[in-house]
C-alpha cells in the first residue's frame, strides 16, 4: 500500500507511524547515533506532502518483485536493540 491510502485508512494511521518512528529514533539515540531534532516530523511531512497515492514503501516493492520483505531489518532490529538497551518499544512489540 502506498502512503496516502494508508494514512487515510484510519485517524490512527499517521499517529501510529509517528509513534513507531519515535521508538526507532529512541533506540538509535541510545546506540549513540545522531538524529537531528525534528527528523521524525520532517520525514512524516515529506510523506504527507506527496500528492496522489503517495509514496511506495520498500516492502511494497519487495512484495511486487517477489522478494522477501524487509520486516526483520526494518522492525525486528529496532525491537531487538531496544530490548537489549532497555529502551521501551511497546508499539513496535505490538
Amino acid at each position: 500500500m502506498r502512503t496516502n491510502p494508508f494514512f487515510e485508512s484510519s485517524p490512527y494511521a499517521l499517529p501510529l507511524c509517528k509513534t513507531i518512528m519515535q521508538e526507532v529514533e529512541a533506540v538509535a539515540k541510545a546506540k549513540g547515533l545522531t538524529i537531528p531534532d525534528g527528523k521524525v516530523d520532517e520525514l512524516l511531512k515529506q510523506c504527507t506532502d506527496v500528492g496522489g497515492l503517495g509514496l511506495p514503501s520498500s516492502m511494497m516493492a519487495d512484495n511486487f518483485q517477489g522478494r522477501p520483505m524487509e520486516v526483520e531489518v526494518i522492525l525486528g532490529t529496532p525491537v531487538k536493540e531496544g530490548l537489549r538497551l532497555g529502551v521501551p518499544v511497546p508499539t513496535l512489540l505490538t
